[in-house]
C-alpha cells in the first residue's frame, strides 16, 4: 500500500487540496484510503499485519521469553513458501526525516532486521542486523553502542534499544427530562451494558481518531462502517480532510464495505484500494488508479458490477444457501 498521492486530478478540485498534505518539502502524502474487497479477500489481514508489526516492535524486547515463539501466522497455501520467514517493510517519514523499517520473521527467530534513513538526498543505513550480526552505523547515535548482544533470536534490535531508553473506563452521561421534556439534570450510562453496539463502536474508534487529529499519527481500522450509519462513517473520513479538524495531519486507513464512500466527491481515485485473491489463495491490493478509471466516473456503480473486482462469487452464496435448505 502506497500512501503518496498519484499524478492525477480530481473531477472535485477540492480533494486535490484537502485530502492530500505535505509531510516535508519533498514529499506529499495522502490522508486517507478506504480498501475494498469482497469477504474474505484479505482486508482484515492487511490490518493484523500492520498491528503485529506495531506491537511487536515496542514489545518483543520487554514482553517475550527467550524461548516463546513469535505470534504470527506462516502462508500456508503454498508448499513453497510456508517455512519461509515473512517480510515486514515500512517507509515512513518522522520529524521531516524519511525512514525504512523492515524486518523478516519466522515463529522462532528475527531472521534479519534494518533500518535505513534519508540524511539528505540518499539512502543511509543506520543498522543491519542478520542472523547473529549487528551492523550498527555511526549516524545512529551512542544509544545503539553495546546493545548488539543484549538482543535475544526473538526479539528486535529497535525494541531494545527503546526499552534501554491504569485502565481507563467510561460512563457515558444522557440528559433526563421532566415530564414537559425539559431537560432537569444527567443519568449516567454504563458504556457496556446500556449502550448500543453502534455507540460501543463509535466511542472506540472516536478514541483513537480523536488522538490523532490532536497530536497527528495514523490509525487504521478494520470495518470502519460496522454497526455504524452510514453518514457517521462519511464524517469520520470527513474529518481527516478537513484542515481545520485535522491540523496535525493525521491519516487514516480502514476496510469498509461501504459504498457510499465511493463518491467522486470523497476520495480521490488513489484513496481507493481493493482487495482480492488469486487462485492460490493470495491477497493482492491494487489502487483504482492502476484500473485507469475516468475522474469522472460513477465509482459506486462500477464497483458493484464487477468492473474492478473484488466482489463476493454470489454462485457460491447461493449454492451455500441451496445445502442449508437441503
Amino acid at each position: 500500500m502506497d500512501m503518496t498521492p498519484a499524478k492525477i486530478s480530481s473531477k472535485d478540485k477540492r480533494l486535490d487540496k484537502d485530502n492530500v498534505f505535505a509531510a516535508n518539502q519533498r514529499t506529499n502524502l495522502l490522508r486517507s484510503a478506504a480498501v475494498y474487497g469482497a469477504n474474505a479477500s484479505g482486508k482484515s489481514n492487511l490490518v493484523k499485519a500492520v498491528g503485529l508489526m506495531r506491537d511487536f516492535v515496542p514489545s518483543s524486547a520487554s514482553e517475550r521469553r527467550a524461548t516463546e515463539p513469535i505470534d504470527m501466522q506462516e502462508y500456508r497455501l503454498d508448499m513453497e513458501t510456508e517455512n519461509h520467514p515473512s517480510l515486514f517493510e515500512v517507509v515512513f517519514i518522522s520529524s521531516g526525516k524519511q525512514y525504512r523499517y523492515g524486518v523478516e520473521v519466522s515463529r522462532k527467530r528475527v531472521e534479519s532486521e534494518w533500518l535505513f534513513w534519508v540524511p539528505t538526498v540518499k539512502e543511509a543505513r543506520l543498522f543491519v542486523w542478520e542472523r547473529d550480526e549487528i551492523n550498527v552505523s555511526k549516524r545512529s547515535g551512542e544509544e545503539s553502542k553495546g546493545l548488539q548482544g543484549k538482543t535475544r533470536p526473538n526479539a528486535l534490535f529497535l525494541s531494545v534499544v527503546g526499552q534501554f531508553n491504569g485502565p481507563i473506563s467510561m460512563e457515558t452521561l444522557h440528559r433526563r427530562h421532566d415530564h414537559e421534556g425539559r431537560p432537569v439534570d444527567h443519568a449516567f450510562f454504563d458504556l457496556d451494558e446500556d449502550e448500543s453496539d453502534g455507540t460501543q463502536k463509535l466511542f472506540s474508534v472516536a478514541v483513537h481518531v480523536l488522538d490523532a487529529l490532536n497530536k497527528g499519527g495514523i490509525v487504521v481500522v478494520d470495518e470502519l462502517d460496522a454497526r455504524l450509519h452510514p453518514l457517521i462513517t462519511r464524517t469520520l473520513v470527513h474529518m481527516f480532510h478537513t484542515t481545520e479538524s485535522n491540523k496535525a495531519n493525521a491519516q487514516l486507513i480502514f476496510t469498509t464495505h461501504d459504498t457510499n464512500l465511493l463518491d467522486k466527491t470523497v476520495l480521490r481515485r488513489d484513496q481507493i484500494w481493493v482487495a482480492e485473491k488469486d487462485l492460490q489463495g493470495r491477497s493482492h491490493l491494487t489502487s483504482l488508479v492502476e484500473y485507469k478509471v475516468r475522474n469522472d466516473a460513477s465509482y459506486e456503480k462500477e464497483y458493484l458490477r464487477g468492473k474492478y473486482g473484488a466482489i463476493p462469487f454470489i454462485n457460491v452464496v447461493k449454492l451455500f444457501r441451496e445445502d442449508t435448505d437441503a
